[in-house]
């Protein structure tokens, strides 16, 4: 079925002539669709955005902030069609068994579900991205013949993996287009309860102003972690109260993974130095590297996740080998004669890339790069303005903090790789001077990257959460939240697999060909 342009014509069905709406076209939106699909349901997409990344849908993310600020909270989501596969990297690692633990030290965490019941869905959710089965540790390490550095029991020594096609509009295209109903710019202005636990209805509008309401059977709401919590925040029930606010969570728990650049790094060997920790590259499919802070160290020291990545790259003004490269691809004519100054680093990168499968950058500066977690705080929230969007909704009021404990787990992280690299006799590192423990201007120091988590709580009991372990909004019987929302805590990995395998996990429970 050819997708549907709502600006350019009126829906011309019911939508309870689908068994399943759903809101939102990002990785879950579509893989929810195309997994339904298979098992036979008539499916309804509804995207607020157009085909490609537009401005002028773009608007519609624009939040009100009063916290520490989000950079990304505009740009970094995508109003279109694919949502942010479009233009993200692809990356997959998954959560540990602490991530689901209730941890002491570390406020309202625990998830209502244990690890196990999660980690086999994980090699679903890499298949829908197109990901291989390899583990993320000793499988990886033997296809590239690597051998393990002795880091000490603090330290985890591990991969990520890439998806060889992050955009699922290409990967799923034929699906999508042939077997989905696919409307853009459909913007959802409103849920239609029926005050016995049930949405009956959605209203959508148009970019005109045109409206229509479409009854629903079941509804999933895959909109992200910002857009999920303004949605609920702006519907109530016909009793005045807000929808999935029962407990009082509602909005709050907003996290996302803060980032930092910790310091510098002189390998003593640089080409054996890169094949350990740059990318490598197999069949078309990336690796990366990554050094965390180990389980059991975070338990002993009381410490949140913390995971470093180095980066190698080249300084404004330095020759850059691949951006020569990709000169070609863009059909200008490289700098013939940088490329012959510089024959010896093209030899190298070759060398890596075609022997030992890695990416190496020859004379690039190596940092150090952290993601970590932050502590779920009640403080930390997501509510709705008074500052109206173009369709008379409320915007998204944004108050993000960040407790010190992800300041002291990162000073942790950075010291003790500092210490391992030189008793190793890999790498001089010198830290950034704010790199310390008594830095009191510290928070100024950390970046978001889009990863929006919390404000639609998971929780076993009502009284604890937004939605209960099934993603169904509690006291509701067909209404579902399916975004990183519904965390209680972000562990230091990239969220949009563990998301996949969770609703990987309801597909398997909730649905029956």
């Amino acid at each position: 079925m050819p997708y549907t342009d709502l600006d350019r014509v009126d829906l011309p069905y019911s939508g309870e002539t689908f068994d399943y709406v759903i809101v939102g076209s990002g990785a879950v939106g579509i893989m929810m669709g195309v997994e339904l699909t298979r098992k036979g349901k008539k499916v309804l997409l509804l995207e607020s955005g157009r085909i490609g990344e537009h401005r002028d849908r773009q608007i519609d993310n624009e939040v009100v902030q009063t916290g520490k600020r989000l950079e990304n909270a505009v740009w970094g989501r995508k109003r279109a069609v694919g949502g942010t596969t479009i233009a993200w990297g692809g990356q997959s690692l998954p959560f540990r068994p602490v991530d689901f633990s209730r941890r002491d030290w570390v406020s309202e965490s625990g998830w209502p579900i244990p690890f196990e019941d999660l980690s086999a869905y994980y090699p679903r959710a890499n298949a829908f991205m197109q990901i291989d089965a390899l583990d993320y540790h000793e499988d990886i390490f033997k296809m590239f013949g690597l051998e393990r550095p002795s880091f000490d029991a603090a330290i985890d020594f591990h991969f990520s993996k890439w998806a060889p096609e992050p955009d699922f509009t290409k990967v799923y295209a034929r699906t999508l287009e042939r077997d989905l109903q696919v409307v853009y710019n459909a913007m959802l202005t409103g849920l239609i309860p029926d005050g016995n636990g049930r949405i009956t209805g959605v209203e959508v509008s148009n970019h005109a102003g045109r409206r229509q309401s479409l009854k629903v059977n079941q509804l999933l709401l895959a909109t992200g972690g910002i857009e999920s919590n303004r949605i609920l925040l702006n519907n109530r029930d016909l009793n005045g109260a807000v929808i999935g606010d029962h407990s009082g969570w509602l909005g709050r728990g907003f996290m996302d993974h803060p980032c930092i650049s910790t310091g510098k790094l002189i390998p003593k060997h640089p080409y054996a130095f890169q094949r350990l920790f740059n990318t490598n590259v197999r069949g078309g499919r990336k690796y990366s590297k990554r050094l965390s802070l180990s389980e059991t160290y975070q338990q002993e020291q009381q410490l949140l996740n913390a995971s470093a990545s180095l980066m190698f790259s080249y300084p404004e003004e330095a020759f850059d080998p691949y951006q020569e490269i990709l000169s070609l691809r863009n059909r200008r004519m490289p700098d013939l004669l940088k490329v012959i100054t510089h024959a010896d680093t093209y030899a190298l990168a070759a060398r890596g890339y075609l022997m030992d499968r890695f990416v190496y950058k020859h004379r690039a500066e190596a940092m150090m790069i952290m993601m970590l977690e932050q502590e779920p705080l009640r403080s930390s929230r997501i509510s709705v303005s008074d500052q109206p969007d173009r369709f008379g909704l409320p915007k998204a009021s944004i108050h993000w903090e960040i407790s010190r404990k992800t300041w002291a787990s990162m000073i942790t992280l950075s010291d003790r790789l500092g210490a391992e690299f030189k008793r190793l006799d890999l790498a001089e590192y010198t830290p950034h001077e704010h790199i310390r423990a008594d830095n009191d201007r510290w928070i100024d120091h950390l970046s978001d990257v889009n990863h929006h988590m919390g404000g639609t709580r998971m929780s076993a009991i009502a009284s604890e959460g937004v939605v209960d372990t099934d993603l169904r909004v509690w006291g509701y019987q067909n209404l579902y939240v399916m975004s990183a929302s519904v965390f209680p805590t972000g562990s230091h990995s990239n969220p949009t697999l563990t998301l996949l395998a969770l609703c990987q996990k309801w597909l398997k429970e909730q649905v029956r060909p």
